[in-house]
Formats: C-alpha cells, sequence, structure tokens
C-alpha cells in the first residue's frame, strides 16, 4: 500500500489535515466510502483500473448519491 506516501503528497501540498480512507483487509471500495460517509466524494472514471470495474459510486446504495 502506498498510503504514507498519500499522506505525505497532502502535507506537501498544504491539503487540510484528515483521516484518510482506504481499503484494508479485502474492503471493497463502497465499504470503505460507506464506512466513511463523507459530504463529497469525488472519483475519476478509474479508465487505468479497468475503466471502472472497479468504481464506487455504481455500487453505492441509490439513496446515498446526489449526482451532480
Amino acid at each position: 500500500m502506498y498510503v504514507e506516501q498519500d499522506k505525505l503528497v497532502l502535507k506537501n501540498h498544504h491539503f487540510p489535515v484528515g483521516p484518510v480512507y482506504f481499503r484494508q483487509g479485502g474492503e471493497a471500495y463502497q465499504e470503505v466510502m460507506e464506512g466513511a460517509q463523507p459530504d463529497i466524494l469525488i472519483e475519476d472514471d478509474c479508465e487505468s483500473i479497468a475503466g471502472g470495474v472497479e468504481m464506487t459510486c455504481p455500487q453505492l446504495q441509490p439513496e446515498l448519491l446526489i449526482v451532480a
């Protein structure tokens, strides 16, 4: 995992301090998101990982989504 490297990048680019959520022990992306319950989720099209097969939003319950 590259979590510590990611945290360093966020710090070096002056992002606000806060938790960094990531998959652990076989979790799916949607499980991490549902546990974190963010106000905003920004997700790219994940083209680099099989064209969105592992995207979070399509896996979520519809009542959790407000798509802009």
